[in-house]
């Protein structure tokens, strides 16, 4: 009876264990918790794993935030989110095998300092330029986006958390969040910030924080618009 129990106790061990390290070998992204973080919480979790060239200290009429940011500018989403600091009237995207005509081009700005790509799907594995006119100067960024393979991982593996939100019926906040938190762990930090641009009706505390990272961003740039 002595054994039985010795043997039954060891298997309970090795059990444990095992439930225990299958957790922690679980991506927190697909662990997504019913509670919702603030916006500024999230914050705090970009700042500590960014990767920040020096802030730029264009004294020109624009400086580009975003594809900005950082030294690795790759990115898994097609159709990105452009944003500056400065006086843009027109904003087009180029591929840089033909930096002669743009895929995409707009001057339908309304006085804002973003836009959203609307042209063709950008395709994977492609080095793009985007360029913000003020009419008499150009600023302009090179970008990447993800290889096909790398695309089609981060799209499969996106699809399955957002079935786990729908299922904990996640407040649209709390999925931008988990999406936020997802990139980062993917070392997509251009994606993890274009996370907080998507919010159709951003909180005050959402809105100073977008402008929290166009000011860091280019601390010595005018607003203007």
């Amino acid at each position: 009876m002595t054994q039985w129990c010795s043997f039954r106790s060891f298997n309970l061990l090795i059990l444990s264990m095992s439930v225990l390290l299958s957790h922690r070998a679980e991506p927190a992204w697909s662990r997504p918790s019913a509670s919702q973080n603030s916006w500024t919480t999230v914050w705090q979790q970009v700042v500590r794993r960014r990767d920040q060239d020096p802030p730029r200290t264009s004294r020109g009429l624009v400086c580009p935030v975003m594809p900005q940011l950082i030294s690795r500018r790759v990115i898994w989403r097609d159709r990105p989110i452009f944003v500056w600091k400065g006086k843009v009237k027109t904003v087009s995207v180029y591929d840089v095998a033909d930096s002669q005509q743009p895929v995409w081009t707009t001057d339908r700005l309304e006085n804002n300092n973003s836009v959203v790509y609307a042209g063709k799907p950008l395709k994977p594995g492609t080095r793009y330029i985007w360029k913000g006119e003020t009419g008499s100067e150009l600023s302009q960024v090179v970008f990447q986006t993800l290889d096909q393979a790398e695309r089609d991982r981060i799209t499969a593996q996106l699809t399955q958390l957002e079935t786990q939100l729908q299922q904990q019926n996640a407040t649209p906040d709390a999925k931008i969040q988990q999406r936020v938190q997802f990139f980062l762990e993917q070392d997509l930090f251009l994606d993890a910030i274009q996370e907080f641009y998507t919010v159709p009706q951003p909180s005050a505390e959402l809105k100073e924080l977008q402008q929290k990272i166009v000011d860091q961003s280019c601390p010595n740039q005018p607003q203007g618009k």
